[in-house]
């Protein structure tokens, strides 16, 4: 899992097409072999093969949960926020944002969230009796 943390995106598209590419001209330089299983194999190299790296890149990547308090939004809709041991962070989230600029979040709210690299996916704001316990 590590190594597909380290991988870029591009190479999760350019490996499965440069596979089923060397099957097809394996398969045209070898017509004694049943054209079958160069069909399946290209096909393969090119549906399954990305569907699993784009899997792999994906949960690669740990999700953290974490209560969190809104401090203040910057460019990109990118939100602060707080831990509660202290340390803030910047991550993004279009919600929160909105949120934050059109007055319906206050700074100081606080959330549960779901991070993930530097998208926060999911935030449920917490109720008073969540809050105080």
């Amino acid at each position: 899992m590590k190594f597909m943390r380290r991988v870029g995106w591009p190479v999760t598209l350019f490996v499965p097409l440069i596979l089923a590419l060397a099957i097809a001209v394996a398969g045209i330089l070898s017509p004694d072999l049943p054209r079958i299983y160069f069909i399946i194999g290209f096909l393969s190299a090119l549906i399954v093969l990305p569907g699993i790296f784009v899997t792999l890149k994906v949960l690669s990547h740990p999700v953290t949960a974490a209560v969190v308090t809104l401090v203040t939004t910057r460019k990109g809709q990118n939100v602060v926020v707080m831990f509660e041991d202290g340390t803030k962070n910047t991550y993004q989230n279009a919600q929160l944002y909105a949120g934050l600029l059109t007055g319906e979040l206050k700074p100081g709210q606080r959330f549960r969230v779901l991070i993930r690299d530097d998208l926060l996916f999911r935030a449920q704001p917490l109720d008073d009796e969540e809050a105080r316990s």
